[in-house]
């Protein structure tokens, strides 16, 4: 895994971020598979195909309440550019 830097963050720590993302992904994969108990122990699609699916469900919720996913996803970017330290 990367080494995330944290020298430019003011806030959570980006390692704090990795933990709080990894809970988020944790609930998304066992709303779809409730055998699995974490992100290790994925069933039937791999922890790169939950990603995807659960970026398409955030774009299904964002359209259903009127929000600009792309925007957002831009923002998201700039976010994590400024965060580990690097230019956008």
């Amino acid at each position: 895994m990367p080494t995330l830097s944290d020298s430019h963050v003011v806030g959570p720590s980006n390692l704090e971020r990795v933990r709080d993302a990894e809970k988020a992904m944790t609930a998304f994969v066992k709303a779809k598979e409730p055998r699995a108990s974490d992100l290790d122990s994925v069933i039937g699609q791999t922890i790169q195909e939950y990603l995807v699916d659960m970026l398409a469900d955030l774009r299904h919720l964002a359209q259903h309440r009127g929000l600009d996913f792309d925007q957002a996803d831009r923002l998201a970017r700039g976010h994590f550019h400024a965060e580990v330290g690097e230019g956008s």
